[in-house]
């Protein structure tokens, strides 16, 4: 029955299509005309308005800004480049070049006096510096020289962004008088500082833990640190290939030192020869023994001395007597 309905009604709107085609009076072209009129005027209204907006804004590079009502699709896009970069430090870059944009929404709507979209932009700001933060501690590299360059990296942009913070900070104060300034806007203001100051610690902190593996391994971190701002190219490899070869220089005369304090040892030890061939012992022993002998001959000389004495004596005394007698 239903279906009955639906196409008779069908076959009704089809025969009467071309009567009411042609029943167009004077009025329907006049009403026509007038929404034609009042498109244009939409029209120059809304290209007046991207007038103002370039005028005020000036160089700013902003695209879909918080007062569009397609905002979302462009902040969804962000964050799906975002997602996609896997690498942490890749990831901390994309993030604060997303996060620069954001704060450019900001400055944008303030010129504009746009406080609550202000407000969107800058909620926008906080979950991107978020995500930076995050993807910062997960940092990590079996190169700690490498490691290292990325953090100085995302310290520098970090660096630049602040500025860009105190930037829209004067902006602000430009823009609204003191009466305009209330809780609000100063808390905005405040949730941006708070914003970049916790992602700058955890750079920091993440910084110092790298630094502390390199100082570790013998290398001295804070001069790896300037070598990287200066420019130079596997600056921590470089510095691991000189300190290897200062501590292979080091063993070799090393052992060379303890081989020759091992001859000098040998020398002196007992049971080892002279040049010789012979135990130095023996030579000592044999020299003892030479000792002895001279001293023994010395001895029975003396006695011998001794008792010619005595006999010289007894003779010069026997005589005396015979004499006497």
């Amino acid at each position: 029955m239903i279906k009955k309905l639906i196409l008779l009604l069908v076959i009704f709107m089809l025969l009467a299509s071309p009567v009411l085609s042609e029943d167009v009076s004077g009025e329907d072209l006049l009403e026509e005309n007038a929404l034609s009129e009042s498109g244009s005027n939409v029209t120059d209204s809304t290209e007046n308005e991207n007038s103002n907006f370039e005028e005020i804004t000036g160089e700013l590079d902003v695209g879909l800004t918080p007062d569009s009502a397609f905002y979302f699709l462009d902040t969804a896009l962000d964050k799906i480049k975002l997602n996609l970069a896997r690498d942490p430090a890749k990831k901390a870059v994309k993030g604060l070049e997303i996060a620069e944009e954001r704060l450019q929404e900001v400055q944008a709507m303030a010129m504009l006096k746009k406080i609550e979209a202000m407000g969107k932009a800058e909620q926008e700001h906080s979950e991107v510096m978020f995500e930076v933060e995050n993807a910062v501690e997960e940092i990590e590299s079996k190169d700690l020289g490498e490691e290292l360059e990325s953090e100085l990296e995302i310290e520098e942009k970090l660096e630049e962004h602040k500025g860009e913070v105190e930037k829209l900070t004067t902006v602000i104060h430009d823009y609204f008088n003191d009466d305009e300034l209330d809780n609000y806007l100063t808390e905005l203001m405040g949730s941006l500082d708070e914003t970049v100051y916790s992602v700058e610690v955890k750079v920091q902190n993440q910084k110092g833990k790298t630094k502390i593996k390199i100082t570790e391994n013998g290398i001295d971190a804070n001069q790896i640190e300037e070598d990287i701002k200066k420019g130079l190219e596997h600056a921590y490899q470089t510095a691991v290939t000189a300190s290897n070869g200062v501590a292979e220089n080091g063993l070799s005369n090393a052992l060379e030192q303890s081989s020759k304090n091992d001859d000098k040892s040998n020398e002196n030890s007992p049971g080892a020869t002279n040049s010789n061939g012979n135990n130095p012992d023996d030579d000592s022993e044999e020299t003892e023994d030479e000792e002895i002998t001279g001293d023994e001959t010395n001895q029975k000389g003396l006695e011998i001395e001794s008792e010619e004495e005595s006999n010289s004596g007894n003779i010069n005394s026997n005589g005396q007597a015979k004499g006497n007698n």
